[in-house]
């Protein structure tokens, strides 16, 4: 009786390990959001960071991006990072598309070429 007690708490114990290591967050993870700007739709999708965020203005044509600290802005046609512009937006472009992955981002409007710079 004593040892089928004992088999029993450790088959819980294992299955509870199993659980919340299927649950824990890995580099891998992928996470997404999503904002609307006055004009355009901005997509995020981070792999490997549990740490950003997504603002956006809807009656603005701004937003900001914060990955691990490193902060992204969007101003009418513009992306700026550390006050400098990365990127220039077209006009008519709808969405503003982010992924970043291993510290890289890469920043498309869906228009013209994609910008890909290291945070």
């Amino acid at each position: 009786m004593r040892t089928l007690k004992a088999v029993a708490i450790v088959l819980v114990v294992i299955a509870a390990i199993y659980v919340v290591a299927s649950r824990w967050p890995t580099a891998d993870c992928t996470f997404s959001a999503s904002a609307q700007m006055e004009t355009r739709q901005i997509s995020l999708n981070i792999t490997g960071t549990n740490e950003f965020s997504l603002q956006a203005g809807p009656n603005t044509n701004s937003g900001v991006v914060v990955v691990d600290g490193h902060k992204l802005v969007i101003e009418g046609d513009s992306v700026f990072y550390h006050d400098k512009e990365v990127m220039k937006l077209a006009p008519e472009s709808r969405n503003v598309d982010i992924v970043y992955k291993d510290g890289q981002v890469t920043i498309n409007d869906g228009v013209g070429p994609a910008q890909s710079l290291r945070l």
